[in-house]
């Protein structure tokens, strides 16, 4: 699915940020600094979609209940607010024997200072009905461009961690101010008051490493979702996720 053909472009005040975000999913698709990808661009390879930043939920990685990574980064919007810097969309959940539960997601993209993109997601349980919590596992797939993944190194707090392949790993949210430290950049990632409630992970990830690395921030550990112990929505309730990527 090429969802760049609903796609808005947003930048900041100066100009010297810009990004695109489609309209399936609140994905932002790439994401420069004069004219530098901080983002690797999204395209599709070997029938697969790779880079921007998609915003993985009600669930991330794999489930039986339904798609890798959830319904959400396929979803074609009901709403849209779009600015000169920032787009903003509104999702529902088709409820499937799957994932019987039916939510409300908002999401934003929007450049709220001189040198950095905020990304906003907003999830919102319905009056559906249905018996139990719904279980969710939200997350942020940002796709780093990276020229040599053997330099990246991430540091978060007083720990540096190295190491990107096909093997993701996951390590605990120690501090919600994480530096990716690349060879052509730096880029910091602030996460949100919402991680902080939770037991928080990010996840280190590549299959390509001559071109990005992922540093995916997600609510929990992964083994945790729909196991009983994991986040679920009550219905009515609401739960709310930010990240900031500022370009050093």
């Amino acid at each position: 699915m090429d969802i760049r053909q609903e796609d808005f472009s947003i930048e900041n005040a100066t100009g010297q940020l810009k990004a695109a975000v489609s309209g399936r999913g609140g994905t932002v698709l790439d994401f420069t600094h004069n004219g530098w990808n901080i983002f690797y661009p999204y395209r599709i390879v070997e029938g697969k979609a790779r880079g921007g930043c998609p915003i993985c939920a009600p669930w991330f990685s794999r489930s039986e209940r339904g798609p890798q990574h959830g319904f959400l980064r396929d979803s074609k919007y009901l709403l849209k607010f779009a600015s000169k810097e920032s787009a903003g969309f509104t999702f529902v959940d088709l409820q499937t024997p799957g994932y019987p539960w039916q939510l409300i997601y908002a999401t934003m993209a929007s450049f709220s200072r001189d040198h950095a993109l905020t990304m906003k997601l907003k999830m919102i349980r319905m009056r559906d009905g249905v018996a139990g919590g719904a279980p969710v596992l939200p997350g942020f797939h940002p796709y780093f461009a990276c020229s040599d993944t053997n330099r990246a190194r991430i540091i978060m707090g007083e720990e540096t961690y190295e190491g990107f392949s096909h093997q993701s790993r996951m390590i605990p949210v120690s501090d919600r101010n994480v530096l990716i430290v690349m060879p052509e950049r730096t880029v910091g990632m602030s996460l949100g008051e919402g991680f902080k409630k939770n037991v928080a992970q990010l996840v280190l990830w590549t299959d390509n490493p001559r071109s990005y690395i992922c540093v995916e921030p997600i609510l929990e550990r992964k083994e945790l979702f729909d196991k009983g112990k994991g986040c679920h929505l009550k219905e009515k309730s609401r739960l709310d996720l930010e990240v900031t990527f500022e370009v050093f």
